[in-house]
């Protein structure tokens, strides 16, 4: 099996997970750059729209900001959850094996 590139970059962070399991800090150490750009231009956008008099519109990208990080809050505070079955379940072997591009064939029927 060939692994697309987001296959692989989940299959890396998973396996990072089985050796040293996923914490909050480890979460924004990784995505921080991504939070800076998304709070940077919506801030800048409503700070952009109230100088420009459009006090409402401000408001609605804050509001907008806000609901993007309660989500992703929520996203990975239910994936902190379900970890432990994850880790449980998934198959490390074949998990190393598919990211050293050691694909086994399937087993069928």
């Amino acid at each position: 099996m060939e692994l697309t590139r987001f296959q692989r970059k989940n299959l890396v962070a998973y396996r990072q997970y089985h050796d040293d399991p996923p914490t909050w800090g480890g979460y924004f150490r990784r995505t921080w750059h991504l939070y800076l750009f998304i709070v940077g231009w919506i801030i800048g956008g409503a700070l952009l729209v109230y100088w420009l008099g459009f006090p409402l519109v401000s408001a609605v990208l804050l509001g907008m900001l806000a609901g993007c990080l309660i989500r992703d809050y929520g996203m990975y505070r239910k994936f902190l959850q379900l970890w432990p079955a994850l880790a449980e379940i998934l198959d490390w072997e074949r998990i190393d094996d598919l990211l050293q591009g050691n694909p086994k064939q399937e087993k069928t029927g």
